[in-house]
């Protein structure tokens, strides 16, 4: 495996005008209602990801379940106290501003940046709660995150062993990485209708934690193109 790709969210990524020439001809997946499991390695993964495709579900009346791998205490330019309970409670506020009212939400509380030696148990608790009829849906594997490549590896596993679809969501790739490297794998885009994708914008704002500091933020005002668009894009 090529090294982990480095980010730095302070400097420009890659340009978003890029990314939507690539996208653009990406064959294109319906939102199908299905029950979903979602999991994040981090709050504010699951929203930035597939914020679009959980409201999408949860208009459809079917049921999410959100599985926060750690509490993204480490999330910060410098230590914050409580920033592990703060980010529970944003992402409590964000899924209501998906419109997901009633969801399940597992809090794992593994070590911010130190998921891969929980691997195991990470898996065996995702085979517990994804059923044959889900749709799993969690980070690409080639994010450029050490706990987004354990959680997808994870994912991936207990997809092959269940038999359960697995779509992954890029977070980090879009800063770093690049259309030819992305694509070269098997993706899709799902457009979003107009409610949902003002839905997603709401609860990404949610993240407050993660908004403030200006160019020392880690979701700062010029990542967020990338997340604001019409479609989202999954690789499977």
């Amino acid at each position: 495996m090529d090294p982990r790709p480095a980010f730095d969210p302070s400097r420009p990524g890659h340009p978003e005008a890029s990314w939507s020439r690539a996208i653009a001809p990406l064959p294109t997946r319906a939102a199908a209602p299905r029950d979903l499991v979602v999991v994040a390695p981090h709050p504010d993964d699951e929203t930035l990801g597939a914020g679009g495709l959980m409201a999408t579900a949860a208009a459809a009346g079917r049921a999410v379940t959100v599985v926060v791998v750690t509490d993204g205490e480490a999330g910060a330019a410098t230590p914050t106290p409580d920033l592990g309970r703060r980010r529970r409670k944003e992402l409590r506020e964000a899924l209501r501003a998906l419109g997901v009212t009633a969801p399940r939400v597992v809090f794992l509380a593994y070590p911010d940046g130190d998921v891969a030696p929980h691997a195991a148990d990470l898996e065996q608790m995702l085979e517990r709660i994804v059923t044959p009829t889900d749709l799993l849906v969690g980070p690409w594997l080639r994010d450029g995150h050490p706990d987004h490549e354990a959680t997808a590896t994870a994912c991936r596993r207990v997809a092959q062993r269940r038999a359960v679809e697995f779509m992954e969501y890029p977070v980090w790739a879009w800063h770093h990485s690049t259309p030819e490297a992305l694509f070269a794998n098997d993706a899709v885009r799902i457009p979003l209708e107009a409610s949902r994708r003002a839905a997603k914008v709401r609860a990404i704002q949610c993240y407050r934690s993660q908004r403030q500091g200006g160019a020392a933020a880690i979701l700062p005002d010029h990542v967020m193109p990338y997340f604001e668009r019409e479609e989202e894009v999954f690789v499977r």
